[in-house]
């Protein structure tokens, strides 16, 4: 509970806040806090989010009820880096547009149904993404974690020429032949299911950097005919399943 505290004489010299699994009536008014640089409100049982700080360039709004994409992040336009990962709204508005810096998108279990906003961002460049179908044990915070909204799983638009770095949990689509010429910086699909992955590495015949186990057969390649050097990294789940003995 932080309701009795004292923000007054501090908030405007306050760049950095957290905000983990508090009461959305013990929320402050975040709106009083004009210097914030990063913001972070996860787990708080919000339902919609009033208006925050335009100098905001770290916003985490995961694993919140959001039915709706909060309006007023459209109005934050030195956003880098947007995370939202296990939120209910099912759209992005393309008056994202607005927020042309942004860098890097965090959206895994995403109940998203169009990826097309994603185009709209000229600077994206790393994008953390995927779709739950089920829940699996290795799961980040799986008891607590929400089901997405059923639907289908909407494909990674064309067109993406600033993506760099792409990170994949669970189910993720891409339309076939999009990105058969394109250069990835880096995969990885350590925590994606195995038709997932395999579906990817086919899709970006040119990866510089592998995370993930893969069969010798699907090695990506650089340039036509020379196989990348992979890094094979078993997710934590399965190193400690070898430390235990078991299978």
């Amino acid at each position: 509970r932080i309701q009795n505290l004292n923000f007054d004489g501090c908030k405007s010299n306050i760049t950095s806040l957290t905000l983990v699994s508090i009461k959305k009536e013990d929320m402050p008014d975040l709106s009083t806090f004009p210097n914030l640089k990063t913001l972070k409100i996860i787990d708080c049982h919000l339902e919609a989010l009033g208006s925050i700080s335009t100098e905001i360039e770290h916003l985490n709004i995961s694993f919140n009820p959001l039915q709706q994409f909060p309006t007023s992040i459209l109005e934050c336009t030195k956003i880098k880096v947007l995370e939202m990962a296990s939120v209910s709204f099912t759209s992005v508005p393309d008056d994202i547009r607005k927020l042309n810096q942004i860098e890097r998108i965090s959206m895994t279990n995403s109940s998203l149904q169009d990826l097309q906003f994603l185009t709209y961002l000229p600077k994206l460049h790393t994008l953390k993404a995927g779709f739950c179908i089920e829940h699996k044990p290795w799961h980040h915070n799986y008891s607590r974690s929400r089901q997405a909204a059923i639907g289908t799983i909407p494909m990674l638009p064309t067109c993406m020429n600033s993506l760099r770095s792409l990170t994949v949990h669970d189910a993720f689509a891409i339309s076939l032949g999009a990105y058969q010429d394109y250069t990835l910086e880096e995969l990885n699909i350590q925590h994606a299911g195995e038709g997932t992955g395999m579906h990817l590495i086919k899709q970006f015949k040119h990866i510089k950097n592998l995370r993930g186990f893969l069969p010798s057969d699907t090695q990506p390649t650089v340039e036509p005919g020379v196989p990348t050097p992979v890094t094979e990294a078993l997710p934590e789940y399965s190193r400690s399943a070898r430390h235990s003995g078991n299978n």
